[in-house]
């Protein structure tokens, strides 16, 4: 997964923190990636495209509508979550590698579609901000004991 082009949406006038808005050249297919878990925390991540659940199993059941997810662990164990729930990256970097981040995202091909919600590793971030437009950086933000990483303008000097 190769970044093509990177924007911000600032979120200017709302109290949501900035999104990276990346469009890549492809997204992996969800049967490539191989899961690790934590605790009751699913996390894979495949050319530096990110997913993951929260899934503790029976009783735990609710989420996405209790679709069932097929996905494979890092041993090749075949595993079904039924109705796990999404989570965000802040919950997950206090647990796995690589780092990552909650960005907007879609393919080159549907450049004129809508973004969808993802998550990349910090290193696809720090490469797609190289070709935003306007110069920004990733600053860390602690969040609900969480750290995050937003981005920020960055405002030349001039003394």
């Amino acid at each position: 997964m190769k970044p093509i082009a990177c924007s911000v949406n600032w979120y200017e006038g709302y109290a949501n923190d900035p999104v990276l808005q990346i469009v890549v050249d492809k997204i992996p297919n969800s049967e490539e990636f191989r899961y690790e878990r934590k605790d009751g925390l699913w996390f894979a991540e495949k050319s530096g495209y990110v997913r993951f659940f929260s899934w503790h199993g029976p009783g735990n059941e609710e989420g996405y509508g209790n679709r069932c997810f097929h996905i494979k662990t890092k041993d090749e164990e075949e595993v079904i979550l039924r109705g796990p729930w999404s989570s965000r990256s802040g919950v997950m970097n206090k647990y796995f590698l690589p780092q990552s981040l909650d960005v907007s995202v879609k393919t080159e091909d549907n450049v004129n579609t809508c973004w969808c919600s993802g998550h990349v590793a910090l290193m696809v971030a720090l490469e797609a901000i190289k070709l935003c437009e306007e110069p920004i950086e990733l600053i860390v933000k602690e969040s609900h004991g969480e750290y995050i990483f937003v981005p920020r303008k960055i405002v030349s000097r001039t003394d």
